[in-house]
């Protein structure tokens, strides 16, 4: 909702709670860094003043989300008609994952057809997390002798037979594969599943297939999505590029560390684009954010995240106050919500971007599902924590291949497979490892062809 439509009195009322909100964090900032004596009780209370005022905040957040009926998603009666909008070279799986089964659906522009998964929920959920852990660990990635430290690749395997080999006749030639995924599913990066192997053992990570090699693999949030159209673009393709490295923040005590390589990172993007402006260091603020994101056909934000599981409104995008030297504050998930969007891609280049609380009915309450809210067409976010190089590279493929007219569903997975092919050349073989390419997913809510 745009702010000049937003009730007087919940504007004034959200601002006014900022305000005390700030003056809260710049009086425990105080005591963090000038080491100011206080005593233990006046630290609680600040903390305890510092909670209820955002969970007033999050009041304000829902009745502002309330007021934005267009941006709710609503479930097609029709399966025809997500048929239709697919097109022939694609295929989707809805899964739901109840309290007892876990039930799929494969649709095609011919068909549909319902399985029931061959693992309980509470089997899946074991699974899953099991491949994350051994998925997202860096130590796995960073072993000295590159073999298979930890990572074997058979928990991908069993996924993979039990959530897509029972459809692979229905994907055998689909080019793209859609994913409307459901509870524990969500937080599951489907492209580095790997198809079994019964011919010779694997030693390698850069000798395992994954998902990606076979289909484009994107993210839906319903099957509503898949019925709306891309975006008709009005005049040129345009950059908005945030690089904040700062990792001093407001109300945190423990520093997040400096990004070594996230300012080459947008500084090389602008050759993609006709119009391109970045701001990079002090002069990426939320203020800045507010002005500009509004116009942008492409937002790209590089840089620290934190991720708030009991308060997910307060997630947030490290960018800088504009005061040099000063701690950078945190773009908040439920600020994101208040600059309605037009852009047909938003790249949330920084950690865990896709993480959140699960809410059953809801999904996840994730930093990128603020964008999509605000009216992103589409969103790049990430499921674990990155490392900012490899993701340098990642950005550079993957602003290449849409500066050379590829679908941005094309360009993320030309992206990973770049990094895929660059560990299995005889470069850099670590490259190959999913930790490194497989946490950027995107999500996508214009899906017709």
């Amino acid at each position: 909702m745009a702010e000049g439509r937003l009730p007087s009195s919940l504007r004034e009322r959200r601002d006014r709670l900022r305000a005390t909100l700030r003056g809260i964090e710049s009086a425990l900032d105080r005591q963090f860094l000038t080491g100011a004596a206080a005593t233990k009780e006046r630290l609680n209370a600040l903390r305890r003043q510092r909670e209820s005022c955002r969970l007033e905040l999050e009041d304000v957040a829902r009745q502002v989300e309330e007021r934005q009926p267009a941006r709710r998603l609503e479930t097609p009666s029709d399966l025809r008609e997500v048929q239709r909008a697919l097109g022939v070279d694609s295929a989707l799986l809805y899964f739901l994952v109840g309290e007892e089964q876990v039930l799929a659906w494969v649709v095609t522009e011919h068909s549909v057809r319902a399985e029931r998964i061959a693992l309980t929920p509470r089997g899946l959920e074991r699974l899953v997390r099991s491949l994350l852990a051994e998925v997202r660990s860096p130590e796995t990635a960073f072993s000295l002798d590159l073999g298979l430290a930890g990572f074997s690749g058979e928990l991908g395997c069993r996924l993979y037979r039990r959530l897509i080999a029972p459809f692979e006749r229905e994907l055998e030639g689909r080019r793209r594969l859609v994913v409307v995924p459901d509870g524990i599913l969500c937080y599951l990066p489907f492209e580095c599943l790997s198809p079994p192997r019964d011919d010779t053992a694997i030693s390698h990570w850069c000798e395992l297939e994954y998902l990606v090699e076979r289909h484009a693999v994107v993210t839906c949030p319903s099957l509503a999505h898949v019925l709306t159209p891309p975006r008709r673009r009005r005049g040129r393709a345009s950059l908005v590029a945030f690089a904040c490295s700062h990792g001093q923040v407001e109300g945190r005590e423990e520093p997040l560390g400096e990004l070594e390589h996230v300012d080459e990172e947008v500084i090389g993007l602008t050759r993609h684009f006709e119009q391109a402006e970045l701001l990079v260091g002090d002069e990426a603020t939320e203020a800045a954010y507010r002005r500009r994101a509004r116009t942008a056909t492409h937002l790209h934000l590089a840089g620290h995240a934190e991720v708030d599981v009991t308060s997910p409104a307060y997630s947030g995008l490290v960018l800088s106050t504009g005061e040099p030297g000063a701690p950078a504050r945190l773009l908040h998930a439920q600020d994101v919500r208040e600059v309605s969007l037009r852009c047909e891609l938003v790249t949330l280049s920084a950690c865990s971007t896709g993480l959140g609380p699960l809410r059953r009915g809801e999904g996840v309450l994730s930093l990128a599902r603020s964008f999509l809210t605000a009216g992103a067409d589409a969103v790049v976010m990430s499921l674990w924590r990155v490392q900012d190089r490899s993701t340098a590279r990642f950005v550079e493929e993957l602003y290449q291949g849409l500066g050379a007219g590829r679908t941005r569903v094309d360009a993320v997975r030309e992206a990973k497979l770049a990094l895929l092919r660059a560990g299995r050349d005889g470069g850099d073989g670590r490259l190959a490892h999913p930790w490194f390419w497989a946490p950027f997913v995107l999500v996508d809510t214009r899906l017709a062809q």
